[in-house]
């Protein structure tokens, strides 16, 4: 028989005995929280419950994160991609006139303390203050991904407001008459497509695979694709821009000369980085490489695809004091993320144990070994997010009866009817 994952331990399992627990080099109190969307309003309140004194930081004007529409454009994404150590992407910016103090007091239903900076600071400073514990919660969706298609930077300068990326779609009224490029055909590019098809004169919707049935994603778009809608085959080059933008072609992967298109909209997804973690950030190492054992620091991030050293995605294994709560792609935000929040509450307050650092790293290679790095590391979805929901309910609450702690009462319907993991 294999030896478990970390995805896959049974309940019986499931909590470290004493002898074997990660020991805590200083008792977490006082908590920093990092991101004031789902996930961390989620754990603010998880935290709170245990009566951790917690501190939420959001760099928005409103916290809510994605949950918090506005009409408002954020800047331009960067072509090519920031450097990954400082790839901070501006979100939307306050309205003008609007004075937004460094940090407040924001009174809602959880009551937190909401600290907030000031974006028209050239280098936005927060608050310096020391905490125990350190939960990242900024997401998966705050840095856009802008492939390296040669020519692509020399367009995007040429011809200014052309070339977007999804984060900045609001309207479909912006594309009215005009003949578009859509780049990627996943949920946001086939979502995208629908909407702006009764208003554009043509889309153009570039696939990397040449065969779209490769794909369910891409399938289900095909089946129901509108009239004005071309599957076309991935981007070659963006050849020299000319004298307008609808003189300038551009190339395929089969040959196909594209011209007359007015905008170029990517939907190719995000990066994950952390630029405010930079000493857990190594790009040195690419898509596959491996730190060294000796080396002092694990890095988090390489290139952007995956979050990496971390135990069951939510504790970094060589100081757990630091974790991140809905890291992961393919999960249902509001539930994973209240099972990560609930069991950092649990060990930070010493209710709930965490294996020895060793038995982390092992459980990590074995699912290294198994899934590989790239963005399906990142990827949990289907029957692995329900998995690891049912590992959780049964590692916390066994230790809850042990040590007194609180218990999670019941599952979403969706998660009863599954066998447990490791059966």
């Amino acid at each position: 028989m294999s030896a478990q994952t970390s995805l896959e331990h049974s309940s019986s399992d499931a909590e470290p005995s004493l002898k074997k627990a990660y020991e805590f080099k200083w008792p977490v109190k006082r908590v920093a929280v990092i991101g004031a969307g789902v996930a961390g309003l989620t754990a603010y309140r998880e935290l709170k419950e245990d009566g951790f004194d917690v501190h939420v930081f959001e760099r928005d004007n409103l916290p809510g994160g994605n949950w918090h529409y506005t009409d408002e454009i954020s800047a331009e994404a960067p072509v090519p991609n920031a450097p990954i150590a400082v790839a901070d992407f501006e979100p939307s910016l306050p309205p003008q006139g609007v004075d937004l103090p460094h940090s407040e007091e924001y009174d809602d239903e959880a009551l937190c303390a909401l600290h907030r900076r000031d974006h028209r600071k050239p280098k936005p400073i927060w608050h310096g203050l020391d905490f125990d514990g350190v939960v990242v919660a900024t997401g998966c969706y705050t840095t856009p991904n802008m492939p390296p298609i040669p020519g692509l930077a020399e367009w995007a300068k040429a011809f200014p407001g052309s070339v977007l990326h999804s984060s900045r779609y609001r309207r479909q009224q912006m594309v009215a008459g005009r003949k578009v490029l859509m780049v990627g055909a996943g949920s946001s590019g086939s979502q995208i497509s629908r909407e702006i098809a009764p208003h554009a004169d043509k889309i153009y919707q570039s696939v990397r695979v040449q065969d779209p049935s490769q794909r369910p994603t891409i399938i289900d778009w095909v089946r129901t694709i509108p009239q004005n809608v071309s599957i076309v085959a991935e981007i070659k080059s963006f050849h020299s821009p000319g004298s307008t933008i609808q003189e300038t072609a551009i190339e395929l992967v089969d040959g196909t000369i594209l011209t007359g298109i007015d905008y170029v909209l990517f939907s190719t997804g995000f990066l994950q980085t952390y630029p405010f973690l930079p000493e857990y950030i190594n790009p040195s190492l690419g898509r596959t490489g491996e730190a060294p054992e000796d080396a002092p620091i694990k890095p988090i991030i390489t290139d952007g695809t995956h979050v990496r050293s971390l135990h069951l995605d939510t504790f970094y294994i060589d100081n757990p004091t630091l974790t991140f709560v809905n890291a992961n792609l393919g999960i249902s935000s509001f539930t994973y993320g209240y099972f990560q929040a609930f069991a950092i509450s649990m060990v930070w307050s010493g209710k709930a144990q965490l294996p020895k650092r060793e038995e982390m790293w092992r459980l990590y290679r074995e699912r290294v070994k198994e899934i590989g790095y790239g963005k399906q590391f990142s990827i949990i979805g289907g029957r692995r997010s329900q998995k690891m929901v049912r590992y959780f309910r049964g590692w916390l609450n066994a230790a809850a009866a042990k040590s007194g702690g609180r218990q999670i009462n019941g599952l979403p319907i969706v998660y009863v009817a599954l066998p447990h993991p490791g059966n």
